[in-house]
């Protein structure tokens, strides 16, 4: 898809001159647009207290609701046409604690382990030579 496709909250660019589009490029918009709507009404199942405020999670997500946000995501990207990740319940419930994690400025337990893991592998120096 190309430019004229570009979304502007409910404005297409491509309706401002319609007349312009090739048939091809006329029946893309089409297919962008319902695509819009229909991601649209998927996203709308979230639970209003799972979206995000200022970019970041409020709370952590049930093990059922997980698995209702990894569905919204599979549904939304095969919508649309793109590939996205975290589409199981564990991979959103971490996602999840990584941020709720990054939000209060602690490790999450993923961070943790690649910095014991860093640390292990890393040979120490019993001292500094300055």
């Amino acid at each position: 898809m190309r430019v004229l496709h570009h979304e502007q909250g409910q404005r297409w660019l491509a309706d401002v001159a319609p007349h312009l589009l090739s048939p091809e490029l006329a029946a893309d918009v089409a297919r962008a647009k319902a695509a819009a709507v229909e991601r649209q009404a998927i996203e709308a199942e979230i639970p209003e207290h799972l979206l995000f405020s200022s970019g970041w999670p409020t709370a952590r997500p049930t093990p059922e609701e997980a698995e209702l946000l990894a569905s919204v995501r599979r549904r939304v990207a095969q919508t649309v046409g793109i590939e996205v990740g975290y589409t199981s319940a564990a991979d959103v419930m971490r996602r999840y604690d990584e941020l709720l994690a990054q939000r209060q400025g602690t490790p999450s337990s993923a961070d943790a382990n690649a910095t014991e893991h860093a640390a292990a592998s890393v040979p120490a120096q019993a001292s500094f030579a300055f």
